[in-house]
């Protein structure tokens, strides 16, 4: 063993063999800082941090309609966007985006009618040009509905085959409405901010977030997913949960993070994707069971094994 060369002897711990004295971490407190801690402890408790994970509000019936698109304008419209050459698939949602995919469907629609003999129309199943044109009009109806605002519609693109190169041979368009927040989910997310925040108060009436509001502590975020209803839900809780004033788009606006590291962190449940499916598996079996067959503290024990 090298080491370096000891200046006297170690001192002497007190014990015997191995064993420290029991005594050794023990120390006498200057009488001021006993009270200074005897002071502390009659304090009520302060909020350091807050952290929830809320799921959105009440929602309307979510619709989906799904199509596979040969079309070259529609292909080279998805690629401008995104899709193909490595990219697997993407989302549109914004106003222009929407708006060009419904620009290309009227004027295939447009094209497919001039062709026809007048008098006639395309059945439902028919296709022309690489793409259905019935889904096609369903997809022209739902493109209508009201102006766009990000919120209440969506496309999903999805690679189905590419050439070798990487462009899109064939993609299949999913498009997704409805799944909106309701006046009664906003209410409740309001309901919730403010239950918070009323939980949240001291016991001698000062208000813990005012209090962090004062504070160098005070760093309040709101994360949300890109869907609509789940930032309209996040907005609502914060307008509760702050004692804000006036509608909802403002607060998403300036409270609210919903870019792509927000929406990775809360959308990515790869990682239990089998406890998910486990879960759904057993609420349903109970879901499915006659009435009665379980007392209600049995039915409770099952749906929340843990009691939290």
């Amino acid at each position: 063993h090298m080491g370096p060369p000891h200046m006297g002897s170690p001192p002497s711990l007190g014990g015997s063999g191995d064993r420290l004295p029991a005594n050794l971490f023990s120390r006498t407190e200057p009488a001021e800082q006993g009270c200074a801690r005897a002071a502390a402890a009659t304090r009520p408790p302060e909020l350091r941090a807050l952290v929830a994970v809320v799921r959105h509000g009440d929602r309307t019936p979510k619709q989906k309609l799904k199509m596979r698109v040969r079309n070259a304008k529609l292909l080279r419209c998805f690629e401008a966007h995104g899709v193909g050459r490595g990219c697997a698939e993407a989302k549109l949602k914004t106003p222009v985006q929407l708006q060009e995919v419904l620009d290309l469907a009227e004027e295939l629609l447009a094209e497919s009618d001039a062709k026809l003999a007048p008098g006639s129309e395309n059945s439902s199943e028919s296709e022309a040009d690489g793409v259905p044109l019935g889904k096609l009009r369903q997809l022209q109806l739902v493109l209508r509905r009201g102006p766009f605002g990000g919120l209440n519609r969506k496309l999903q693109v999805k690679t189905v085959r590419a050439a070798e190169g990487g462009r899109l041979e064939e993609a299949l368009l999913v498009a997704k409405w409805g799944g909106e927040l309701t006046e009664a989910g906003r209410a409740q997310a309001e309901r919730l901010g403010r239950s918070l925040r009323e939980q949240l108060s001291r016991a001698d009436g000062a208000d813990n977030l005012l209090h962090l509001h004062s504070t160098f502590r005070h760093d309040v975020k709101f994360y949300s997913s890109d869907e609509g209803r789940v930032q309209l839900t996040a907005a609502a809780i914060a307008k509760g949960l702050l004692e804000l004033a006036g509608e909802l788009p403002p607060i998403l606006v300036s409270l609210i993070r919903k870019d792509a590291a927000a929406n990775a962190l809360l959308d990515d449940s790869s990682a239990v994707s089998a406890q998910a499916s486990e879960i759904k598996r057993v609420l349903h079996g109970l879901m499915q069971q006659p009435p009665g067959l379980e007392s209600e503290a049995e039915l409770a024990e099952r749906l929340v094994p843990t009691r939290l």
